[in-house]
């Protein structure tokens, strides 16, 4: 999805039922302590426990993790990412940062 600014004006609402059931169909949803999404914010794990009778999915919430006194979030992972601290990223996430991928000619097949 490409973020524009009429899709960050989607209802927290809208955006479980225009993109996240219908495209992936979840099963569970599982966030952050302190993750929002939405316009203005509005949706986080309290509103998913409300909708996911709607929806019939389960959440669960991951509670706020310190790692030497750090508090983590991907917020922090991406910026530990972005200034090549990779000791620091495996620390947060408790195991090794590792990336997947295909290069050009592997797009349908495996090489």
């Amino acid at each position: 999805m490409k973020f524009t600014h009429d899709f960050s004006r989607v209802s927290s609402h809208d955006f479980i039922q225009n993109y996240i059931f219908p495209r992936l169909k979840p099963r569970v949803i599982v966030v952050g302590f302190n993750h929002y999404f939405g316009h203005n914010k509005e949706g986080d794990y309290h509103y998913l426990k409300q909708v996911s009778g709607e929806f019939g999915f389960e959440t669960e919430e991951i509670p706020e993790q310190e790692i030497h006194n750090e508090t983590v979030s991907s917020t922090e992972i991406r910026k530990a990412l972005a200034e090549g601290y990779i000791q620091r990223v495996n620390a947060y996430l408790e195991h090794y940062y590792f990336i997947t991928g295909m290069s050009g000619g592997c797009r349908k097949h495996a090489c």
